[in-house]
C-alpha cells in the first residue's frame, strides 16, 4: 500500500503528521524528540519499515500522553502508574519502560511526592496516622519513605485530629446504646489508623445522656416484645428480652429499672 506523508505540523512537544494511503486520511501524532531522531518530510512515500517506525512512534506518544492526562486528575505511585501502563496493550514492555524513566526523569512520578500528599488528603479527612501508613504501602510505596514520613507528624496534632474525628462519630444519631456507642467509636477510631485511642477518648466528654439512653431501651424493649412474644410468654418472654438488651449494651440494672416500670404490661402480651 502507498502511504505518503502530506503535511507536518509542530504542536507544542507533539507533531502531527498528515497521512495518506488509499483508504484516506488520517492524522498521526508523535512526540516532537522522537521526531528529530526520524524526521520526515512533507510529500514523502513510506516504506514498509518506515510505516512501522511511525506506528510504533504514535503508539508511544498515545501511551505517554494518556499517563501524563492521569497524572493531571491525580498523583500516582510507581507501582499504580505501572500498572496503568500494563492496561495499554499495543505498548511493548521496553516501552512502557521508557515512559515509566521519563515520567521519573521529569518530575511527574516520585513516591515522596505521593507520601506527603496521601498524608495531607487523610489527615482533611480526619485519619490517623496508621492508615496513611496503610494507604501508602497499599499503593506500593517503599515503607522505609512511609515510615519516615509518619514518623514525623506531631503527636499533639494526631491528637487533636483523633478528638475531632471521635466527636464526629459519637454524634451520629444512630439511637444505639451508649455503651455499644462506645464500642462502635472504638472500633472506629481503631479503623480509622488512630493508636492512643484511650487517649482521645479520656479527653472528650462523653457521659450518657440518660433520657435518651431511656428512650432507646424503651423502644428496643417493645421491638424485643413484638418480636418473642410470638414464640414465647411469661417468664420465658423476659428472659429473651433481656438477652436481647444485654446483647444491645444496655447494663442489666437499667434494665431491671425498665422492667419495673413496665414489664408487667411486656408480661402479660
Amino acid at each position: 500500500m502507498d502511504v505518503f506523508v502530506r503535511k507536518i505540523r509542530v504542536l507544542g512537544d507533539v507533531v502531527a503528521l498528515r497521512i495518506e494511503d488509499e483508504e484516506g486520511r488520517k492524522t498521526v501524532r508523535v512526540l516532537l524528540e522522537d521526531y528529530l531522531k526520524q524526521p520526515f518530510q512533507a510529500d514523502q512515500q513510506l516504506n514498509a519499515e518506515q510505516q512501522e517506525q511511525l506506528q510504533e512512534m504514535s503508539d508511544y506518544c498515545a501511551g505517554y500522553r494518556r499517563c501524563l492526562h492521569k497524572l493531571s486528575v491525580r498523583d500516582y505511585s510507581e507501582r499504580e502508574m505501572k500498572q496503568a501502563l500494563r492496561e495499554i496493550k499495543q505498548l511493548s514492555a521496553a516501552q512502557r519502560q521508557r515512559i515509566m524513566d521519563s515520567l521519573k526523569r521529569s518530575g511527574y512520578l516520585n513516591d515522596e511526592n505521593v507520601a506527603v500528599s496521601q498524608l495531607y488528603s487523610d489527615q482533611n479527612k480526619l485519619l490517623g496516622k496508621r492508615k496513611t501508613l496503610y494507604n501508602l504501602t497499599g499503593r506500593g510505596v517503599d515503607r522505609q519513605i512511609a515510615q519516615q514520613l509518619i514518623d514525623e507528624v506531631d503527636n499533639g496534632d494526631e491528637l487533636e485530629r483523633g478528638k475531632q474525628r471521635a466527636m464526629k462519630i459519637w454524634n451520629r444519631k444512630d439511637g444505639k446504646p451508649y455503651r455499644q456507642k462506645m464500642q462502635n467509636l472504638r472500633r472506629q477510631l481503631m479503623a480509622d489508623g488512630y493508636e492512643d485511642i484511650d487517649g482521645i477518648i479520656s479527653q472528650l466528654d462523653l457521659t450518657m445522656d440518660e433520657e435518651a439512653e431511656t428512650d432507646n431501651l424503651s423502644r428496643d424493649m417493645e421491638k424485643a416484645v413484638r418480636k418473642y412474644a410470638k414464640k414465647h410468654d411469661g417468664a420465658q418472654l423476659r428472659r429473651q428480652v433481656i438477652q436481647y438488651l444485654l446483647a444491645r449494651g444496655y447494663s442489666y440494672e437499667m434494665i431491671q429499672q425498665a422492667y419495673v416500670k413496665e414489664g408487667e404490661d411486656y408480661e402479660d402480651q
